[in-house]
């Protein structure tokens, strides 16, 4: 499971927001904070809290699905291989 590692070395206080995000995604299907909720690029977006991002994509059957996790993430600006990991991931479900 990708990024397994890194979410349970995440803080539980960063989790917790983490997971209060996506609540809110399933609940509501958006979220307007692009502080936490964010589009990187070619559908792949970020949900941030504090040091952490998890990367994810929408599924046809409109599933949110989590492809991998950073953590230590200090810039605002994600980093080419973070999101070039996250799209062959996205490649690799989608294509089997």
């Amino acid at each position: 499971m990708p990024g397994l590692k890194e979410w349970k070395t995440a803080a539980p206080a960063q989790r917790v927001k983490v997971l209060r995000t996506i609540e809110r995604l399933a609940d509501e299907g958006r979220c307007d904070n692009v502080e936490r909720f964010k589009h990187e690029r070619n559908g792949i977006f970020a949900i941030k809290a504090w040091q952490i991002r998890l990367y994810c994509f929408w599924s046809n059957d409109k599933r949110l699905v989590l492809t991998n996790v950073v953590t230590d993430k200090k810039q605002d600006k994600a980093r080419v291989s973070d999101l070039d990991r996250a799209e062959r991931i996205r490649s690799e479900c989608v294509n089997g």
